[in-house]
């Protein structure tokens, strides 16, 4: 599957991602990748992609450092970040604040 998901950060087409899966067109035969996914992967530049899969960290103990990164979309998951409000605020940045937050297409 690691092989699948690394070839899924190139692919362009929601075709090339059922080729990819195994599916047998759209909704991808019930292989587990459903077609909102198939058309996420196809929408997302490589650089969203890459971005999904970066982790990191706080500098900061606000994590104030991340909201940048998550605003641009760099990041896919924050690793030693604590305090409700400290993550609701790079999850907005994340989610609200993101130009590219390519699953509101």
């Amino acid at each position: 599957m690691s092989q699948r998901i690394a070839a899924a950060v190139w692919v362009k087409t929601e075709e090339e991602v059922c080729l990819l899966f195994g599916c047998a067109g759209l909704p991808c035969g019930g292989r587990g990748v459903g077609v909102r996914h198939v058309r996420l992967l196809a929408q997302m530049t490589v650089q969203e992609k890459f971005g999904q899969l970066t982790m990191a960290g706080p500098a900061t103990p606000t994590g104030s450092d991340l909201i940048p990164l998550a605003e641009k979309g760099e990041i896919g998951s924050v690793l030693d970040l604590t305090g409700a409000d400290n993550i609701n605020a790079v999850q907005k940045a994340a989610v609200d604040d993101s130009p590219t937050v390519c699953w509101r297409r």
